[in-house]
């Protein structure tokens, strides 16, 4: 029965399009986050997640990340603008996937997983 719902989902998901695996969640949360910008200087930006899952997740920049480089960031459960006590924080430690430019000037930053827990 197990695998029987595996393949379906898998079917399921190629028949949609979609590639991944896990599920994403496309909301806005509040997010710093930390890293080496491609210049080689330290960055601390304030920014919001465009989708996060178990695996990853896609926020931009200001600056421009190098691919496999690390990134931390505390991403913040609660809506934009609300940054208070008790709001359910994730700290996440990433690896850039890749760095794409966007029309705004910013950087999008798709960053793989590493390790997480929440704060």
């Amino acid at each position: 029965m197990g695998r029987e719902l595996i393949s379906l989902s898998i079917s399921a998901i190629a028949l949609s399009g979609e590639r991944r695996r896990r599920r994403r969640l496309y909301e806005p949360y509040p997010a710093q986050v930390r890293g080496v910008c491609r210049a080689g200087g330290d960055f601390l930006t304030e920014t919001t997640v465009d989708n996060i899952s178990s695996g990853g997740l896609y926020l931009r920049t200001p600056v421009e990340v190098d691919p496999r480089r690390a990134v931390h960031a505390v991403v913040y459960f609660k809506s934009v603008g609300n940054r208070g006590q008790g709001v359910p924080r994730l700290l996440i430690r990433g690896r850039v996937l890749r760095s794409e430019p966007q029309v705004d000037g910013r950087y999008g930053i798709a960053v793989e997983v590493k390790n997480y827990r929440f704060l």
